[in-house]
């Protein structure tokens, strides 16, 4: 879902290595939208190993970019 090119010379740190300094995390995709897509995708396999019947309709979800934030 992370297209956007990340060029080192534009970072006051590397993107690339997360770097926790006075207690906060740097690094590309540090704050992103990427956790409540990965929430969303445990939970139903966890619904699905503990056998929770089939809903009478398919569901259907998206997950889509909002963008980074912060």
């Amino acid at each position: 879902m992370d297209v956007v090119e990340a060029k080192p010379a534009d970072w006051q740190r590397d993107p690339f290595t997360p770097i926790v300094e006075n207690g906060y995390l740097f690094g590309r995709g540090a704050t992103d939208m990427k956790l409540d897509g990965t929430l969303a995708i445990a939970s139903l396999v966890e619904l699905k190993r503990e056998g929770l019947p089939a809903a009478p309709h398919h569901h259907h979800r998206v997950l889509r970019r909002r963008g980074d934030r912060g």
